[in-house]
């Protein structure tokens, strides 16, 4: 009787303690937030963890998208491509109020992870948030926050498998485009800084550096062991209240067509105002190339992707500078073998600009640039034929002077 009684609370309290440990095993969620034209970054939408346990009453986000300005050499990391962004944990109560004033979505996908999987998955995550542990070096395209928690899935679930068309992607620049559309300038910016490699498609893996491509590569997805989805609910937690207006009136063409038309004017009508377009000319090669200097050692010493090759060097260039000088001459009519140097090398390399712009597959370039090249011509012209009359008729000679 003793011994039934003793074998009948023993099975009581295991049943109980496995009840009490299947309750208190932890549930993780993907987190994905909605875009706002609030800043140019925050329009690419954030990713976060969700970690809940509801019996002691733990609720917390995870998210790789904490940087901090105070860092030593934190503007220096990021012009070389190396910033250091962080992981950082938020109450679940507070990541929810931060979004809803600002009017942006927030959809939870619940992880269908086995106990011993979410277990581990949160135990990486309470040990990688250490403060020794929590830096990482961010990257825009292959290592960010939502490529982070894509990367944390598959290894704590054994790996997944993505029923989804890749044909079905855009290429990286058409979805960078297509997020920040609405900040034109920063969309210009970004198209020139971004070369050929932009324009491959994504692959399912690439894909992932968008919160909300990951999250419908996540509906699709099924682990390696089981073959079973790794999304087991999905919920809309916060509405998307903000509009983000896209398209509209394009100021970047407006800006770029009303220099060539100013250009022409001058060039051609305005023979008293050569002084004017000496200054328009000064200020164009200076922005010319401080944007060649940039983009060069983007493409050259930086460590930011995507940034070389890049035909858009072939327009901006440190070499603009040169051409200065040639602004204020005095000598009109002579040109000097330094001339006749500069000469051949700008039209070799705007030469070079439209023939790849030309060529079908080739390089996508920024809404509006072919206005902006157009212009380069022009002041280019300017300087070697500063009278309209001579065009066709250099003079090779070297200067006596």
């Amino acid at each position: 009787m003793k011994s039934t009684l003793l074998r009948l609370l023993l099975f009581v309290l295991f049943s109980l303690s496995a009840a009490f440990s299947a309750v208190a095993s932890p549930t993780i969620s993907l987190l994905t937030v909605g875009s706002t034209d609030e800043e140019a970054f925050f329009l690419y939408g954030h990713t976060g963890i969700r970690v809940r346990i509801p019996e002691e009453s733990y609720d917390y986000v995870f998210n790789y998208g904490y940087f901090s300005l105070q860092q030593p050499n934190f503007y220096l990391n990021f012009i070389l491509g190396k910033p250091l962004y962080m992981l950082g944990v938020t109450p679940m109560e507070s990541f929810l109020e931060d979004y809803r004033a600002g009017g942006r979505a927030v959809t939870e996908q619940v992880l269908n992870l086995s106990e011993k999987e979410a277990e581990d998955f949160l135990a990486f995550l309470e040990w990688n948030a250490r403060p020794e542990n929590a830096q990482y070096r961010y990257n825009f395209f292959f290592d960010n926050c939502a490529t982070r928690p894509r990367d944390l899935i598959e290894k704590f679930s054994g790996g997944l498998t993505y029923h989804i068309d890749e044909t079905e992607f855009p290429t990286f620049r058409e979805a960078a485009r297509e997020k920040s559309e609405s900040a034109q300038w920063y969309t210009f910016g970004a198209d020139i800084c971004l070369g050929s490699q932009s324009d491959k498609r994504m692959t399912a893996k690439d894909a992932a550096y968008l919160p909300d491509l990951l999250m419908k590569e996540m509906d699709s997805a099924t682990r390696n062991s089981d073959g079973a989805p790794i999304v087991l609910s999905k919920t809309e937690l916060l509405p998307q209240t903000h509009t983000i207006v896209q398209g509209g009136f394009y100021w970047p063409g407006f800006f770029f067509s009303v220099l060539v038309a100013a250009l022409f004017v001058i060039y051609f009508f305005v023979k008293s105002n050569r002084l004017t377009l000496n200054i328009i000319a000064t200020l164009f090669f200076s922005v010319m190339g401080i944007l060649g200097i940039t983009l060069w050692f983007l493409a050259f010493l930086s460590a930011h992707p995507h940034t070389f090759p890049n035909e858009n060097l072939f327009l901006y260039h440190p070499f603009w500078f040169l051409l200065i000088p040639l602004l204020y001459r005095k000598d009109t009519v002579r040109r000097t073998l330094y001339q006749d140097l500069l000469f051949w090398l700008f039209t070799a390399s705007l030469g070079l600009l439209a023939v790849l712009v030309i060529i079908p597959g080739g390089q996508v370039l920024p809404r509006g640039e072919l206005l902006l090249w157009l212009s380069a011509i022009l002041l280019v012209i300017y300087t070697f034929y500063p009278d309209p009359k001579r065009i066709g008729k250099p003079n090779f000679r070297i200067s006596e002077s």
